[in-house]
């Protein structure tokens, strides 16, 4: 899927917006993670194969910033 593609633009941004919308109203908290698994099924269409490599990243990421010494003492 390409940014400039008919399902991108007609399909996939307005239902991501519109579930982002609602949920931002209804659970703050939830709708970031509404983008978070939007862009990840964004990046996962195109090709599959890369999504092991893709949730890794982020479980890396998202450990090595919530520790410390990573983190230069800043927890976020």
């Amino acid at each position: 899927m390409l940014f400039n593609s008919k399902i991108f633009i007609f399909v996939f941004l307005p239902s991501i917006l519109i579930i982002y919308l609602i949920t931002r109203k209804l659970q703050p908290k939830f709708s970031l993670w509404i983008i978070v698994l939007g862009s990840m099924f964004f990046y996962i269409y195109w090709k599959w194969e890369y999504a092991f490599i893709l949730f890794s990243s982020v479980v890396f990421n998202y450990v090595a910033l919530n520790r410390p010494e990573f983190a230069g003492g800043c927890l976020v």
